[in-house]
């Protein structure tokens, strides 16, 4: 087990990576058109907080690169690593945004791990959902911009 996982796994234990109002939203926004099978804000909250680590999630069929553009953007603009946290684990010669970026992958990593995709899938497959103009791709565009006003509404 990498030394980022441990401190990532220790830190959920205490703090919240993904704020509850995130995973909530996440909720209302992507409640038909869920990459996920799950039901509840609950179950967002355990998974995207990295206390359901021993049990699997499921991916609807054709919605890999979703669930990747999802976790992606969640790592990029939702989790929360307090300055303590990695003031605590950074090198004397590394900068905070290159530990960011570290703790940062190695979240997307257990988060593809729970739901059975691999990191080769994700790096190739991403982007798909942003850079395809399928009907789903386009529904899922929506449901994004929705869920950004009802963080935004909710944190202001």
């Amino acid at each position: 087990m990498s030394t980022e996982r441990q401190h990532l796994i220790a830190l959920s234990r205490v703090h919240d990576l993904i704020s509850i109002t995130v995973c909530y939203a996440l909720l209302q926004c992507f409640n038909d058109d869920n990459p996920l099978r799950l039901s509840n804000g609950f179950q967002y909250t355990k998974v995207f907080n990295l206390h359901a680590m021993n049990s699997k999630i499921t991916i609807k069929k054709d919605e890999m690169s979703r669930y990747c553009y999802l976790i992606d953007h969640l790592s990029r603009n939702y989790l929360k690593l307090p300055k303590k946290f990695l003031n605590h684990y950074m090198d004397e010669n590394e900068d905070t945004e290159e530990l960011k970026e570290r703790y940062r992958k190695e979240w997307i990593i257990m988060m593809l791990e729970i739901a059975n995709v691999s990191y080769d899938h994700f790096k190739s497959h991403y982007r798909d959902a942003v850079n395809s103009e399928t009907k789903k791709n386009v529904s899922f565009k929506k449901n994004l911009e929705k869920f950004e006003e009802i963080v935004k509404a909710m944190t202001c």
